[in-house]
């Protein structure tokens, strides 16, 4: 990796001060070099932290766009040292209805309801303005009622890759049973 240490340390850095995860096009942009060199280096990096076990880790989220993370190792030990999470300022409400959006799209207005057993369409609402919900098509129903999906910006404020990112949902529920299917 020696001709890549200088773009290697750049990239490192960028990452580090960003807030946010950061399309490769971006630090294309940023450093000037080209998207294949870009992608080596970054892959370079994940592999060799990965292999040495280091704390951090490059995180691939929303399709295209990257970040430094925390080794999910050590998650225990950050825990104890931020305390409990915080949903900074997201009314429950919300984190409910795109949490229904999440584990079970492509899903109706009428189906997001009836999972949280209340009326959902001002949370909808809100999280469409957002954009951490967006409408993916039509189900072939009566009156034809669109179906919602979360985007790309709901992955990339949790950090998660995508769908198979979120633990199994029955997680959340105190002694699930195995046999619980969800319909």
């Amino acid at each position: 990796m020696s001709d890549q240490a200088p773009l290697a340390n750049l990239l490192e850095a960028l990452l580090f001060v960003s807030p946010r995860p950061v399309p490769v096009q971006r630090l294309v942009e940023v450093t000037g070099r080209s998207v294949e060199e870009v992608r080596a280096v970054l892959e370079s990096l994940r592999a060799e932290w990965a292999v040495r076990g280091r704390g951090i880790q490059i995180q691939v989220v929303a399709g295209d766009a990257v970040q430094m993370v925390a080794n999910p190792r050590y998650a225990d030990y950050i825990r104890r040292l931020q305390g409990p999470p915080r949903v900074d300022g997201v009314p429950r409400s919300l984190w409910e209805t795109v949490a229904v959006v999440a584990y079970h799209q492509p899903v109706t207005l009428a189906e997001i309801t009836h999972w949280r057993g209340v009326d959902s369409s001002r949370a909808l609402r809100t999280l469409l303005r957002r954009g951490w919900v967006r409408v993916v098509g039509r189900k072939a129903a009566p009156g034809r009622p669109r179906m919602y999906g979360v985007s790309d910006a709901f992955w990339q404020a949790l950090g998660l890759s995508g769908v198979d990112a979120l633990p199994p949902w029955q997680a959340f529920i105190p002694d699930a049973h195995e046999d619980v299917s969800v319909q």
